[in-house]
């Protein structure tokens, strides 16, 4: 689960992608493009802006890159929240990033 902080309200959202320039989420309540905001997902704590909107989905661009220990730590709780086990989420990003053999 992630928190959106904008200047006017607080509003959950769940991630369903990250990368280090950026987020997918969902929610109910949308903030409007060109919106600054802080999301806050497991430790990790960021400012961005709101992209691009479509239907419940929306993308935030970071103000600066996450370092790759905030993404692995971000991308293991995207994996919980989308069901998908962590060792095996690891095994695929070890995969995509060319460090498995």
């Amino acid at each position: 689960m992630a928190l959106l902080t904008t200047l006017q309200q607080a509003c959950p959202a769940i991630a369903v992608n990250v990368s280090r320039s950026g987020c997918r989420l969902r929610a109910g309540v949308i903030p409007a493009i060109g919106e600054e905001l802080m999301i806050s997902i497991d430790r990790v704590r960021t400012f961005g802006t709101v992209r691009w909107i479509a239907n419940d989905h929306f993308g935030i661009e970071f103000d600066q890159p996450l370092s790759l220990d905030e993404i692995r730590s971000l991308r293991i709780h995207v994996a919980l929240d989308r069901g998908v086990r962590p060792g095996l989420r690891a095994t695929m990003e070890d995969w995509t990033l060319s460090r498995a053999r």
